[in-house]
């Protein structure tokens, strides 16, 4: 084991109470909230806080138990999450409104379907979908300059995606380049089952064949990563609605900050 993995695995459990601590802390945070239906922003956050701290709670579970690559992959998720409510939160009476509406996106999509396979559709449903789609519906055009009559046509012509970006640019939109680079990135290969990502898991020669298990640095790091993007996420909820969460953010950030600072002394 080299010196970076060995200072890694000494530093899991003290990232893993780190996350408990801020698990405790968005737990305390969702029970409080409320939001009312035109309030898209604390709809989105409070929907993204639950799924960050579901996250994170997994990450420290399979941290635990030394189930670095999967805990990668679950930070992976973390990190695409934070950039996407950034990014959302940045424009706040368009992007938020699309990510609600998308939902009668994805219901027409699935009428469609329905219909293509001999089903009958409802019309009191098909009918609000119809009503709906006019609304939100250009919003999601594949070609926005082309005029389209989706409602009485059998041809789908909104994208699979409410986000009309990759999720590179989005991180790269609201500063997440690093994250995305350190994390995001580097499990690309891992999660799409390629050789590459493969290889990185096994010994082999002529006669023999090894499964082994991941560095510690990278179930650190996957503890860094997604106690940031539920630090972060939760930041944004309480600051959007006014929680009275300040002083425990402040006070989890200062120590987190003194613990980074402990570990470049040593």
């Amino acid at each position: 084991m080299n010196a970076d993995s060995a200072k890694a695995l000494q530093d899991i459990p003290r990232r893993i109470q780190f996350a408990h601590k801020l698990i405790e802390l968005a737990d305390a945070m969702t029970l409080k909230a409320n939001f009312s239906e035109m309030d898209h922003l604390a709809l989105m956050s409070l929907c993204f806080v639950c799924k960050q701290t579901e996250h994170l709670r997994s990450i420290t579970i399979l941290t635990e138990s030394k189930q670095y690559r999967d805990a990668g992959l679950i930070a992976r998720s973390m990190i695409e999450g934070l950039c996407i409510l950034l990014w959302a939160a940045r424009k706040p009476q368009e992007r938020l409104l699309q990510w609600k509406s998308y939902a009668w996106i994805e219901d027409y999509k699935l009428m469609l379907k329905k219909e293509k396979a001999g089903e009958k559709i409802d019309p009191a449903t098909r009918e609000r979908i119809k009503e709906q789609i006019k609304i939100y519906g250009p919003y999601f055009l594949k070609n926005k300059n082309k005029q389209f009559d989706s409602l009485h046509s059998s041809i789908d012509p909104y994208r699979n995606k409410w986000i009309n970006k990759n999720i590179s640019e989005v991180c790269k939109e609201v500063e997440g380049d690093l994250l995305y680079e350190i994390i995001y990135r580097e499990t690309s290969q891992w999660i799409h089952w390629t050789i590459k990502g493969m290889s990185s898991a096994i010994d082999r020669n002529d006669l023999t064949f090894q499964y082994t298990n991941a560095s510690a640095d990278i179930g650190a790091t996957a503890l860094a990563s997604g106690f940031q993007s539920l630090f972060q996420s939760a930041k944004l909820l309480n600051d959007h609605k006014k929680m009275g969460f300040d002083n425990n953010l402040k006070f989890l950030s200062e120590e987190y900050a003194n613990f980074h600072l402990e570990r470049t002394r040593n």
